[in-house]
């Protein structure tokens, strides 16, 4: 008997992360604590992230979206290539 297993589909739900922020696949207050973070697909990171910056209606969640938009830049710039909504970024600031 064959048994097939739909792993895409496969949760498992964190009742201590309900309040976490996240982003694509990673949260955003672990991000902004680790100045070396490791993302996968950091150009397509850096877009959701934004996406969320633009989004957030909170100051406060503006303001650690910019935070990890600084990190992620940082590190990751030569992938991420060059960032054509920083005017706006600076307007909104």
């Amino acid at each position: 008997m064959a048994v097939a297993w739909n792993h895409m589909e496969f949760e498992v739900p964190y009742p201590s992360l309900a309040n976490e922020v996240k982003v694509g696949h990673n949260y955003l207050r672990l991000l902004l604590d680790d100045a070396q973070p490791k993302i996968y697909d950091a150009p397509k990171f850096f877009i959701e992230l934004y996406h969320k910056f633009l989004l957030s209606p909170s100051g406060s969640m503006r303001l650690s979206c910019l935070q990890g938009l600084a990190i992620v830049y940082r590190t990751y710039h030569e992938q991420i290539g060059p960032f054509g909504g920083i005017a706006h970024v600076c307007a909104m600031v």
